[in-house]
């Protein structure tokens, strides 16, 4: 039987029945010089080959997959144009479809309709296997990636497309790292925001083919249509547009001209029946189980839920309760005898309610048959693990996210650090930590992370101080109403408190938050710990309800010598009004200004963040006629005399002598002195 295939549709005997042992190595030698003659590379095979070789590779690990979810590229290999994807989904009518082109599947949908389909285009995928896509990034061993990548470097190098435009984050980060890129920005008017990649050979002698990185199709099918985000939308289509209109002049195609600009709105997805929805949900949950057994012990309790990404309800010692609704209803309907606190407590309450809608909003157009949520722990993490499994898992960067979904975290100062917003996957993942959410936050998508840490956020600020202390705190107006912090025990920062609460008897005092299980960032070891303020200027007080009751606070040690005591403040004013010094026009009022005990009396000036220009000012008084020092000065003055060895303790009280204008070693002479007379006195009026 002729099953030797020597070139073309030549096919000889065995080889192995004819020749000599030598003629048999000399043929084994010379057989890839004549295979080298042949014209075409030929994709079934290639195809078949990576076939064997993934499910192979799969068996190694004692997993047996699927080959029908192992999914083809469409096209002719002699395109002009070729489309880069990620990986197929779940989300499709047929998962059997063994077609990249698959219309009912809502990213391909929208790729066709752009203009880039099969009849023009290559398509391909960097990853072949049907499978959740932010599985595929963490789950997946390496050697399967390698294979996937090899088939995949393998189709491009034998394409001849010389215009590739890759869609998604995923795909772009990939290609970065694998490839020889170019920058090349276009100019002109029309194209001046347009920038091209160049792929060269590795020797860069040689340009291979434009490569164009546009946005995923998934991040236009969750657009909003509040008149907020309409600016941003109408931008990104417009840069999308741009992308793939240079995508199709270069490869010569014809598509739809403004395509994402004229139907930003109108994005759907393809309708799946309650069958096909059930037979996607069981096919995810078996996707899990087979991955389950080669992630590790560790990803293995993400697989199967046990724990990772759920919501805390102990995060902190010195708040009560844990069903949300109620508590958003209660804030501030007691009686708390302090007017500006009954409006700011109602103002939170609104704020709160506001954020809610805003993420119900959200989440209705996330998740398939969303109910109207109730926020309540339990349902919120059914939610969770059912967005895990949606489409919305295709987006990878943080600026392919829905712009009202950005938008929502910019606007919740609470989710920010030292006033900076979260704008990455990384910032997610501290805020995820320091959130006390469960297990580790790699092994969720970007969009599930995100509605995570949003949820845990709502449950953080909605919860109010315990019923004992409740009434002995109260919230203060701008500059006061935010304050950055950082842990106690390891000193890194933690995120801003949006809410601080302040003692009733003495507003100047800030009432610290204790957390459980460190304060959530790395290395932090105690069990309980204290999130204080980052403003050493900012005085401090242990949130219980002696400390809140009694009227105690130590000062310190400078401050009994330079700092006037209540008594001698008497005859100064008890509240003065300030303004920032950044010319933003910001005022506030402080009660029980602090005087320094000059002649005539120096008003210690107050650092705060102000509200209307986000930066650390110094304050000064509106009115003019008072006299101004700064908190350092006096720190530094205090510290000289510290240095020099001079306890002023040990001296009359002289504060003519002690703000003098001469040296520190003058000064102390002039105590010395001062002293000495004083003793003499004494002396004197003793005999």
């Amino acid at each position: 039987m002729e099953t030797f295939r020597l070139f073309g549709d030549l096919r000889l005997e065995d080889p192995a029945d004819f020749l000599t042992i030598d003629r048999q190595l000399e043929l084994a030698n010379t057989m890839p010089l004549i295979e080298a003659l042949e014209i075409s590379w030929r994709l079934e095979e290639a195809f078949e080959r990576f076939q064997k070789e993934e499910l192979a590779a799969w068996e190694e690990h004692h997993v047996r997959r699927s080959i029908h979810f192992l999914i083809r590229p469409a096209g002719q290999l002699n395109a002009r144009v070729a489309c880069h994807l990620y990986n197929p989904t779940f989300y499709t009518a047929d998962p059997y479809n063994r077609t990249i082109e698959d219309i009912s599947n809502c990213s391909i949908q929208q790729v066709v309709k752009a203009g880039f389909s099969s009849d023009d285009c290559f398509l391909f995928d960097h990853l072949a296997r049907r499978d959740l896509s932010h599985y595929c990034d963490r789950f997946y061993p390496p050697k399967i990636r390698e294979i996937h990548e090899n088939f995949m470097l393998e189709m491009r190098d034998n394409m001849e497309a010389k215009v590739e435009v890759c869609w998604g984050a995923r795909v772009e980060n990939r290609m970065r790292q694998i490839l020889k890129l170019r920058s090349f920005p276009l100019w002109g008017r029309r194209y001046k925001d347009v920038k091209l990649f160049l792929e060269m050979t590795n020797d860069e002698a040689t340009v291979k083919r434009f490569i164009l990185f546009v946005r995923h199709p998934a991040s236009y099918l969750y657009f909003s249509s509040s008149p907020d985000n309409r600016e941003r939308q109408a931008q990104i289509c417009r840069q999308q547009d741009s992308l793939l209109s240079v995508a199709a002049s270069l490869g010569q195609i014809q598509i739809p001209a403004h395509f994402y600009e004229s139907s930003p709105l109108v994005f759907t997805k393809p309708p799946l029946s309650q069958v096909q929805l059930k037979i996607r949900r069981d096919m995810e949950a078996r996707a899990r189980e087979e991955l389950a057994s080669v992630a590790g012990s560790k990803a293995a309790l993400f697989f199967l839920k046990e724990g990772h990404g759920r919501i805390p309800l102990d995060a902190d010692i010195e708040s009560d309760e844990a069903n949300i609704s109620p508590m958003i209803h209660s804030i501030g309907a007691e009686d708390r005898g302090e007017e500006d606190d009954e409006e700011l407590r109602m103002a939170r309450q609104e704020a709160i309610v506001t954020f809610k809608e805003r993420l119900n909003s959200i989440m209705a157009r996330f998740t398939e048959c969303h109910p109207r949520l109730q926020i309540e722990h339990q349902s919120i993490n059914i939610l969770l693990d059912t967005l895990e499994c949606s489409d919305l898992n295709g987006i990878d960067s943080w600026n392919e996210l829905p712009g009202d979904l950005v938008k929502l975290f910019e606007d919740q100062d609470g989710l920010k650090i030292r006033q900076r917003a979260i704008s990455s996957r990384e910032g997610l993942e501290r805020a995820y930590q320091l959130l006390h959410c469960q297990g580790s936050p790699e092994y969720l998508s970007l969009v599930g992370l995100s509605c995570t840490v949003l949820f845990a956020y709502l449950f953080k600020i909605a919860r109010p101080r315990k019923k004992k202390i409740d009434h002995l705190v109260i919230l203060r107006k701008p500059p006061f109403n935010n304050v950055s912090r950082k842990c106690h025990n390891c000193g890194q920062d933690v995120l801003d408190d949006v809410y601080p609460w302040y003692a009733k008897r003495d507003p100047e005092l800030y009432v610290y938050w204790r957390a459980f299980k460190t304060c959530g960032n790395p290395g932090c070891k105690l069990e309980v710990v204290r999130l204080m303020p980052i403003n050493p200027r900012l005085k401090t007080l242990h949130p219980c309800e002696k400390n809140l009751l009694e009227k105690r606070f130590a000062r310190a040690k400078w401050e009994k010598f330079f700092i006037r005591s209540e008594l001698n403040s008497a005859d100064q004013p008890d509240e003065i009004e300030l303004k920032c010094t950044g010319g933003c026009g910001c005022r506030t009022k402080i009660n029980r200004p602090r005087w320094t005990v000059h002649e005539p009396a120096k008003l210690v000036e107050t650092r705060l963040k102000c509200g209307t220009c986000k930066k650390m000012r110094t304050w000064l008084p509106l009115s003019e006629g008072y006299q101004t020092i700064a908190d350092s000065s006096l720190q530094r003055l205090w510290a000289k005399f510290q240095k020099e060895g001079c306890q002023l303790g040990d001296y009359p009280r002289r504060p003519d002598i002690w703000f003098a204008n001469h040296r520190i070693s003058t000064r102390i002479l002039f105590l010395k002195d001062a002293k000495k007379d004083e003793m003499v006195k004494a002396d004197n009026a003793a005999q």
